[in-house]
């Protein structure tokens, strides 16, 4: 193989490591797998929050989402999509993609929805994240809002 093509082959396998580390966020959120989680991000991980202020480092951001999941919910469900790579060199990669999110108990769900944008890096054998930012178009409300047509 050529040099090109290893180089090439390099980046397709950091951009899929990046696109498995967005799920496994997900995964760990629903399941509260917060070994999972402190796998996937990098130890200076930055969470960037809506309204713009940002957490820093591994240990706040896994305090901050074992906050933010400590209420029991039935339904705890994150989806993503369009999970595109906008750079990646073999070792740094940044992206963006959409989520959904359902959360909460039958009868009383709450639906979000908007964006990651996420940078990472490789790290021994796989790709940790180093910077996440939520970005929320839509913010938590009931699932029956989009019945009344709000």
């Amino acid at each position: 193989m050529t040099e090109a093509l290893l180089r090439r082959l390099d980046e397709l396998q950091t951009a899929e490591k990046a696109r498995n580390a967005i799920h496994d966020y997900c995964l760990a959120l629903d399941t509260g797998d917060f070994a999972l989680l402190a796998r996937i991000f990098s130890a200076d991980v930055v969470l960037g929050l809506p309204g713009g202020d940002s957490i820093e480092g591994i240990d706040a951001v896994l305090d901050f989402f074992r906050t933010a999941t400590a209420q029991p919910a039935t339904h705890r469900k994150h989806f993503t999509t369009n999970v595109t790579i906008r750079q990646c060199d073999g070792n740094d990669v940044s992206g963006e993609c959409y989520f959904l999110s359902l959360l909460g108990d039958p009868g009383n769900l709450v639906l979000a929805w908007g964006r990651f944008a996420f940078t990472a890096r490789r790290q021994d054998e796989g790709v940790r994240i180093t910077r996440l930012d939520l970005i929320v178009e839509q913010a938590p409300a009931p699932v029956s809002f989009l019945a009344s047509g709000s």
